[in-house]
């Protein structure tokens, strides 16, 4: 079949995509309004639920509830001033999560509750989870350069399945084969060089390559073909072309190697 790679493999450049802005990962996340917007009022209503806990003299989950909740900010504290929030937010997720799923079991116990101190514990660990909610989309977003590589090289090259399939279908390389010289079309000194193929009935359309071609040996429907040369198409439906060179011959080739001229 083909004994090169796709001509279009020229467009994937991982260094340029890696360096690409767009495709890069967000490394500056402490400076993100979400997560500083988040953790003031998340320490806002932590405060609120500590200074709760003192008055009503509570123990037990209230506490542990009060203490993780201190952890998860102290490290995101400490995250920020250290503006490693990136590097810290698989495990900032984490503990978000778990913080968040405890805050609203103690929202549940107390928000309904007629007294004002309880009442207020529940709404501090409502403003809390609050805060902490938008962390859950911002440390788990997707910024894997690999797969933005992976994405972006898809969409460069826009390649078509059918050359994947048919390079596949055997796991030795073809052989090489020469490229074809042009044709050149025979002139008189009285006729200018014809700048169109001829017309025919059965080929009525034209197209020009845009890329070089090797028929493969194996196959003896195909026809080979240079860049830019153009040639007669029959029917420019479906992923093969039947197509007539200047020179006579006929054969397959893959369509999208041509533009219609």
């Amino acid at each position: 079949m083909m004994t090169g790679s796709d001509p279009r493999e020229s467009n994937y450049n991982p260094q340029a995509i890696r360096n690409d802005p767009h495709n890069a990962p967000d490394l500056e996340l402490h400076k993100s309004p979400l997560y500083t917007g988040g953790l003031a009022l998340a320490i806002c209503g932590w405060l609120i639920s500590f200074v709760c806990t003192i008055v009503l003299g509570s123990s037990g989950f209230t506490w542990f509830v009060v203490v993780f909740t201190l952890v998860l900010l102290l490290m995101a504290i400490a995250a920020l001033f250290t503006q490693s929030v990136w590097h810290y937010r698989f495990p900032l997720l984490t503990l978000t999560a778990a913080v968040i799923g405890l805050l609203i079991f103690q929202i549940d116990d107390t928000i309904y509750d007629k007294t004002r101190s309880i009442i207020a514990l529940g709404a501090g660990s409502l403003i809390t989870a609050v805060g902490l909610a938008p962390w859950l989309f911002l440390f788990g977003r997707d910024d894997d350069i690999d797969s933005a590589e992976v994405i972006n090289h898809q969409v460069t090259t826009n390649r078509q399945p059918m050359v994947q399939a048919r390079n596949q279908s055997t796991s030795q390389p073809a052989p090489a084969i020469a490229p074809i010289p042009p044709v050149v079309p025979v002139t008189t000194a009285t006729t200018p060089k014809p700048t169109n193929l001829p017309s025919n009935n059965n080929y009525p359309y034209q197209a020009q390559a845009l890329y070089g071609y090797e028929a493969s040996p194996d196959d003896p429907n195909e026809v080979s073909f240079l860049k830019d040369e153009v040639v007669h198409v029959a029917d420019t439906k479906g992923k093969w072309w039947q197509a007539k060179k200047s020179d006579g011959s006929t054969g397959i080739v893959p369509s999208n190697f041509f533009r219609i001229v």
